[in-house]
This record gives C-alpha cells, structure tokens and sequence, in this order.
C-alpha cells in the first residue's frame, strides 16, 4: 500500500514544482512592464536546488547603463508597494527591493556593469550542469539543516553561501559608482569583468601578449609545466606531459593564491569566459577558449616591481599588495572540497553587504 502512495506524492510535488514554474514566468513578465525592464528567475529555484515544495520568488535585473540602472531604481524608489533594503546605499551598484506580487513574496535585485550578467550566465550554465541528483543532493541538504534544533537559520545560511561559492556563483559587494573606473592599472583591476590567471611563465605571457591554453603552448613550444589538478606544479619533462592537454585557458573571477599556481598574476578583461565545467576545488572557476588576447595588468612580489618595470617599460605591473581584496581569492576558500560542506558552518560575525 505504501509504494501507491509514494508514486502519487511524487505526482502531486511534480505538479507543485509545474505550478510554481508557471507563476515564475506570470510575475516576470508582470514586473518587465512595472519597471520596463527585463527580469531574470534568480536563487535556487532558477538552479533547480530549491527545497522540493518551497519556492522563493527571486529576481535580477542587470544592465550596463548608468542612464537606464538609475532610471530602474526610480521606478523602485517611487512604488510605495516596494520596499527597499536597509542595507542598500546612495551611488552604490547594486541595490535590493522586496514586494508581493500575486500572493507571494518577491525579492529583486538590480546590478549595474557586468554583476547581473555574470550571475544571469552562471545560473543558466548551473541549471543545466548540474544532474538531478547534484540538485536534490543540496536541496536535502538544505532541508536537514533547516530541520535541526542546533542554530538551524545559521547554518543553512552558512551552507547555502559555502554552496554558491563552490558553485562559482557570483557574490558582491556594493560599489561605488565613479566616473574613472578603468582608468588605472588599480581601477582596471577592480572591475567587475575582470579575470585573474597565476603562472610562473610571466615573461613569456609579456612579449606574446596572450596567455595561451597548455594545448596551444605546446604547439608554438612555449609549454614549461603545466597543472596536475591537486595545485600542484609538474615540471617533467616534454616526454612526460600528457598527449592530451586543456584547450582552455582557466581564470578566476579573483586571483588566487600563489600557493602552488606561480609566483606572478595576470589581470585581464573578458566577456567571453564561461563557469567551468570541470570539477574541481577552485570557485569561481571560468575558462576560456584557446587563448587570451586582451589588454593585460600584471601582478608581481612587491620586492620584483621594479625588476620588472626596468624589464618590461611598456607593460603595466601592480605590486602584489595592490590587489584589492575583492580581487583576491582567500587561500581557505580555493581548497575546500565540496564533502565539506556537510561538516558544519565555521561561525563568523558577517555583514549583510552581500547578495
């Protein structure tokens, strides 16, 4: 008698999640016309890791136009039926709003620059990525956190940031908007889209130019070591290295760690990196086809600079304690495994100035 019932639960939850899907589109669309923009599904529910049952009406707008961005908060601002987020701040990027639009509780997020595109790809790549068991694997997770009787608001909020960070979901912090951003090996750094890659062949990367996959290396003769995946550095020799190497370059939406990956970063601008595909333990891991070819700054030891710019006059160089550190990747962050996440949230006094 049981297993009837079982299969008619599934349907009635299955019908649920079309239901829900379908009032997802209906507000959407309904917002789009409010604020004449156009809306994305964001959080879990566009992933597919939702709580089967529970839905959470989340939504981002982004846009590259300061013009359009301040025109969209207006809009927000001026509707006494939304409310804005204390959290939120005069001339800053990124603004949150909360409403209730056909009975249900709705969140919106406007991002201004490349925030909301980034996050709008990295959902999209992440719904379809990830297997139905990855999905119902973090969903059961949430649940048992939620459930249990020790701190249960906290530490399903600790893991589902931990998840979003393995993920390669994109989180920020609010920015100020200036006129000069991009002016500056500094501010050119500190943009949204850029990419961080380390390596130990930085002279090479400065006379070409371009940073090169280990495929595409090894044709023009250029390959010295290559990664092992374990943050590791192999330097055997040529006979050694795999016939079957990467065609991608790997960048980070920070940089990482020296830690193993080489003494030297490069910075640089991208719209076509794509959320990694690999599985791995570096978040916010992006690749990018082939090669990279783009106007580059480069991170070195501040004890270097000056060996360097005496080198390389015509290149841009930061010393290494020039990186801001939304630009940086924490060495505690890039190690961990995904296993990790079920061993119970590190409490830390945080803020709320992020996503």
């Amino acid at each position: 008698m049981i297993q009837p019932f079982l299969i008619e639960l599934e349907k009635i939850s299955a019908s649920s999640a079309e239901r829900a899907k379908q009032k997802a589109d209906s507000i959407r669309l309904e917002l789009g016309k409010k604020l004449k923009a156009r809306p994305y599904l964001a959080g879990s529910m566009a992933i597919g890791t939702n709580v089967k049952g529970k839905f959470d009406y989340d939504y981002g707008i982004a846009t590259r136009s300061l013009t359009r961005y301040n025109k969209i908060i207006s809009r927000l601002e001026e509707d006494p039926n939304i409310t804005a987020s204390p959290f939120n701040k005069p001339n800053t990027d990124y603004r949150v709003y909360a409403t209730k639009m056909q009975g249900e509780p709705v969140d919106i997020a406007v991002a201004l620059g490349e925030k909301g595109y980034d996050q709008r790809a990295t959902i999209r790549h992440l719904s379809t990525v990830l297997t139905d068991h990855n999905k119902k694997t973090i969903a059961d997770a949430k649940k048992l956190l939620s459930e249990s009787r020790f701190l249960p608001k906290k530490r399903n909020k600790w893991f589902k940031r931990k998840a979003d960070l393995l993920m390669g979901l994109p989180r920020w912090k609010r920015e100020k908007i200036t006129k000069t951003a991009g002016e500056g090996s500094q501010s050119e750094i500190s943009r949204s889209d850029i990419f961080g890659h380390r390596t130990h062949n930085l002279a090479d990367i400065i006379r070409s130019g371009r940073i090169l996959s280990a495929a595409a290396a090894r044709k023009t003769g250029k390959l010295k070591d290559y990664e092992t995946g374990t943050a590791q550095l192999s330097r055997e020799r040529s006979s050694k290295i795999p016939e079957k190497l990467r065609s991608e370059v790997f960048a980070t939406r920070g940089l990482l760690p020296a830690e193993g990956y080489g003494p030297y970063g490069v910075m640089f601008r991208s719209r076509k990196a794509a959320p990694s595909q690999y599985l791995n333990t570096i978040p916010e891991e992006h690749v990018i086809a082939d090669q990279v070819a783009s106007k580059m700054t480069f991170v070195v030891p501040d004890q270097e600079r000056q060996r360097w710019e005496k080198q390389f006059p015509q290149a841009r160089f930061v010393s290494e304690s020039d990186v801001p550190d939304k630009k940086r990747l924490e060495s505690s962050s890039f190690g961990e495994l995904p296993k990790r996440l079920l061993r119970g949230p590190k409490f830390t006094q945080e803020t709320e100035d992020v996503a």
